[in-house]
């Protein structure tokens, strides 16, 4: 499970996306439980797990439950859920730069190599694209 860390407006948050593989690490990370619940797809019913975490502060006794796709976010140690439309639209990355003694790599730019005939280059050329 790999978690990161994203700007929402001026503050930093933790946050993880809920994916097949890792229901257990985030449910255990957030202090939350992985149940098991019927959801109907394509016709049939089939139990499919989601994560359920306790709310806090002024929502305590609610749950807020994280299904696949959704992602769970923490600050300062308080935890709430995010489908990701919305998540997308309220957090930015936090994106850390490689300190290194030549300035290019920590000028937002990364080296890519082109295609054949890609924007002048050649596959043996790389050039600086904007990331």
């Amino acid at each position: 499970m790999e978690i990161k860390q994203y700007n929402r407006r001026s503050f930093p948050v933790n946050a993880v996306q809920v994916e097949l593989g890792n229901y257990n690490e985030v449910a255990e990370w957030c202090g939350g439980k992985v149940v098991m619940v019927p959801t109907k797809m394509l016709g049939v019913e089939t139990p499919l797990p989601v994560i359920e975490i306790e709310a806090q502060g002024s929502r305590r006794g609610e749950k807020f439950v994280a299904t696949l796709g959704c992602y769970v976010v923490e600050l300062n140690n308080s935890f709430r859920t995010y489908k990701p439309v919305h998540f997308d639209a309220s957090f930015e990355e936090v994106v850390t730069q490689v300190q290194n003694d030549d300035s290019i790599y920590n000028s937002g730019y990364k080296m890519v190599k082109p295609k054949d005939d890609q924007d002048g280059g050649t596959a043996d050329d790389p050039f600086l694209k904007v990331v």
